[in-house]
């Protein structure tokens, strides 16, 4: 089973419907994301803010251009 990719666009639209509805459950199911996962991005959200989706795009980034 391979893992799924998100983009960072799509993780902070979910996070935000997760956050106005409040059913993070229901959006979960809708979004076809385990809970757990959509649990954890909005904890990471309400925590860190918008950032830490960047911050992994960044650190990719960063270790890209180190082996080039």
């Amino acid at each position: 089973m391979s893992k799924k990719q998100f983009t960072e666009e799509f993780r902070v639209k979910v996070v935000n419907e997760a956050i106005e509805t409040g059913e993070q459950g229901v959006v979960a199911r809708h979004h076809d994301i385990h809970p757990v996962t959509l649990s954890k991005w909005v904890n990471n959200y309400k925590r860190y803010g918008k950032q830490q989706f960047l911050n992994k795009l960044l650190n990719l980034l960063r270790i890209l251009s180190f082996k080039s």
